[in-house]
């Protein structure tokens, strides 16, 4: 049997970024093969999940200390979430006995290598250490990578040298393959690796989670978008008689508008635990996005600036391009137009779209 090792962001304390990596290697699994995530240490990668990461960034002594005040607000929640996450690597992920950082990677043994997904070539993401790491370059055979991303063309590593190097190489979206392709490196586009699984797979982690007492709206959202996005949310609350549920932590937003403030220090299992019982979902998230759709929700995308193009990309895929909204003005303007989301023709699409980018996982598997 043969032993794939994947390399990714499986030490980010991020709902996306643990769950893609359960999602390629049970993939993987699938596939009769054995897959481990291999143990890569990168500071650049974990620093700002560590509890008194944001406070160390740089800036002025005013926004250190208000980022300051902000980690002692959040650090019992914070606390609690960092050992959800180590539960779920523990208990999900297949992560090799040995841990390896940029001096010892070359020191990783396997029959197939396989990049990605996340944004694993994102120069503002990754240390300038780490990229013999993301792009394999650590060892010259049996490379591949899987649904790969740089965020956006502006943020792609320079070393595009390393990537051609790599044997077979897909992308998660089409802008980064046009922009390989001008520099003569061919790729495809496949699915974000949380799509290889159905609902059911998904579902089948979560069996044992809570049930929720109330009618909820979950909302989430990073950064950009998070006021707009909090307006919508606590405006479809308010038509549907029903609470919005903001799992992540204290901030500006959520003390603004008074939400949430009694269910943080969320999961992985919570996060989609909490998706598959909502009422409706409010993201600026990709990966918001994406679960609501594989749980079948309603929703809407309030979209993030960096890293929009790829919720337009897979709404557009899927027929739900009418779901996107700018802001609380366009919203009010045409959701009264929707009609209820198909989920009949949508999972039709998502069905080949998993099946094609299965078989880009299979000759991966193969080299």
């Amino acid at each position: 049997m043969k032993k794939i090792g994947i390399i990714t962001f499986h030490r980010a304390d991020n709902y996306g970024a643990v769950l893609q990596n359960y999602a390629l290697q049970q993939a993987v699994m699938m596939r009769g093969m054995k897959a481990e995530t291999i143990d890569y240490y990168s500071p650049a990668i974990e620093m700002p999940y560590q509890i008194w990461g944001s406070a160390k960034r740089r800036g002025s002594l005013l926004r250190i200390l208000k980022r300051t005040a902000n980690v002692i607000m959040n650090l019992h929640n914070t606390i609690v979430s960092q050992r959800k996450y180590k539960d779920f690597r523990e208990n999900y992920l297949n992560i090799s006995a040995e841990k390896y950082d940029a001096d010892t990677i070359s020191n990783a043994i396997y029959d197939v290598y396989i990049a990605g997904s996340d944004q694993i070539w994102n120069k503002e993401i990754i240390g300038k250490e780490d990229i013999p790491a993301y792009t394999l370059a650590f060892t010259g055979e049996h490379t591949a990578a899987y649904g790969a991303s740089s965020g956006s063309e502006e943020y792609l590593i320079d070393e595009v040298d390393s990537i051609s190097k790599i044997q077979l190489i897909t992308v998660r979206e089409k802008q980064l393959c046009d922009a390989l392709g001008r520099r003569g490196i061919a790729s495809k586009v496949v699915c974000d690796p949380v799509f290889l699984l159905d609902k059911d797979k998904w579902k089948k982690i979560i069996r044992d989670m809570p049930q929720m007492r109330h009618k909820y709206v979950f909302l989430y959202y990073i950064d950009e978008g998070r006021e707009q996005a909090a307006v919508i949310a606590k405006m479809i609350a308010a038509s549907t008689k029903a609470r919005v549920h903001y799992p992540r932590k204290y901030d500006k937003a959520a003390l603004l508008h008074g939400y949430g403030i009694n269910k943080f220090s969320d999961g992985p299992l919570d996060f989609l635990n909490e998706i598959d019982q909502a009422e409706y979902i409010v993201s600026s998230s990709f990966h918001g996005a994406a679960f609501a759709i594989l749980m079948e929700k309603e929703f809407v995308a309030v979209l993030h600036k960096k890293t929009g193009e790829r919720v337009k990309n897979l709404l557009a895929y899927l027929g739900l391009e009418e779901r996107i909204v700018s802001d609380k003005v366009d919203f009010q303007k045409r959701s009264p137009h929707w009609k209820p989301i198909n989920y009949t023709v949508v999972r039709k699409k998502l069905d080949e779209l998993r099946r094609e980018s299965m078989e880009c996982l299979r000759e991966m598997c193969e080299l």
